[in-house]
């Protein structure tokens, strides 16, 4: 349902990009295997 947090025991990575303010921020706030919300679009992108 939609705004539930949806408990998953597989981690699901995704590659995020973050710009301005917020991406200058990133790299001292954010580190690997914490849990985060993104919110925005999202887009599949397919090699090969």
């Amino acid at each position: 349902m939609r705004g539930d947090l949806q408990k998953d025991e597989t981690p699901t990575r995704h590659n995020v990009v973050v710009w301005f303010d917020l991406g200058e921020n990133a790299p001292t706030t954010l580190r690997s295997g914490k849990s985060v919300i993104i919110v925005g679009d999202e887009r599949a992108e397919s090699w090969g």
